[in-house]
C-alpha cells in the first residue's frame, strides 16, 4: 500500500510517503512559515523524491488533531482536496496516535501541551487506548496513568512541559521518550494508518478532531455565563 501522510497540527509541518512496508521519504519543516504556504510544496517534494505520482497513492493519511485549530483545518482541507481529486480513501489519525507509534512493553502516555496545566492526553497499550483521548488537567492524567499499574513511557511536548509533575508521581519509575520523538510527525501517522486500513473512509468524512473548544469560544462562554 502507498500512503501519503500529512501533518500540520502543530508548530512543525510534515509530509511522508509510506510504501512497501516502510517510510520511503519524510520531510519536516519548522521554520515559522505558515502551513498554508509550505504544506503542498512539502507533499509534492516528498512524492518527487520517491518518483511517485499522486495518482499512484492508494490512500491519504491526515493528522486531524488535537493541536493548532488553524493548522488542523489546513491539513484536513488539503488532504480532502487531494483525495477527492484522485477518488482515493482517507485515514484520520489523531496527533496522540501518531506520537504513540513506538515499541514499548507497557503504556505509552502521549501528551500534547495545551497550556495552563492542561494537556491533550491518551494512553495506549499495544496500540489500543486504555485512557481515552481528551483534554484534561495534567495532574488528573498523570494519576490515572499511575493507577494503570504498568510501566509508562511519556511522549510529546506535554511530557517535556510537565516532566516535573510526572516525576512527582512516578518518581524514578518515570520514563520519557527520546527528544527527537516528542514532535508529532507525518511518518508516525503513516505507520499508524498502514496498520489500520479498516479506518479508510471517503474524503468528505475527514473532519478535525479538536477535543475542546477554541480559546475564543471558551472566553465567549465565560462572558455569557457571567451575563
Amino acid at each position: 500500500m502507498v500512503i501519503l501522510s500529512i501533518d500540520s497540527s502543530g508548530a512543525a509541518c510534515s509530509a511522508a510517503l509510506y510504501r512497501g512496508g516502510e517510510i520511503a521519504a519524510c520531510l519536516l519543516v519548522n521554520n515559522g512559515n505558515t502551513h498554508s504556504q509550505q504544506l503542498m510544496p512539502l507533499a509534492a517534494q516528498t512524492l518527487e523524491l520517491c518518483g511517485c505520482g499522486l495518482d499512484q497513492v492508494d490512500a491519504f493519511a491526515c493528522v486531524t488533531g488535537p493541536g493548532s485549530f488553524t493548522g488542523v483545518r489546513i491539513g484536513v482541507c488539503a488532504v480532502r482536496a487531494m483525495a477527492m481529486a484522485q477518488q482515493k480513501p482517507v485515514i484520520a489519525v489523531s496527533a496522540l496516535e501518531a506520537l504513540a507509534v513506538l515499541p514499548f512493553d507497557g503504556a505509552i502516555c502521549a501528551m500534547i501541551d495545551a497550556r495552563h496545566d492542561q494537556a491533550y492526553c491518551a494512553a495506549f497499550v499495544s496500540g489500543r487506548p486504555v485512557l481515552e483521548q481528551q483534554a484534561r488537567g495534567v495532574a488528573d492524567f498523570v494519576h490515572q496513568a499511575h493507577a494503570l499499574d504498568l510501566p509508562c513511557l511519556f511522549v510529546g511536548d506535554g511530557a517535556l512541559a510537565y516532566r516535573a509533575q510526572i516525576c512527582a508521581v512516578f518518581g524514578d519509575q518515570a520514563r520519557f521518550a527520546p527528544a527527537h520523538l516528542n514532535q508529532v510527525c507525518a511518518s508516525g501517522a503513516a505507520v499508524f494508518a498502514a496498520a489500520h486500513p479498516e479506518r479508510m473512509t471517503a474524503h468528505d468524512a475527514l473532519l478535525p478532531q479538536y477535543l475542546r473548544a477554541s480559546q475564543a469560544e471558551r472566553e465567549y462562554a465565560g462572558r455569557a455565563a457571567h451575563g
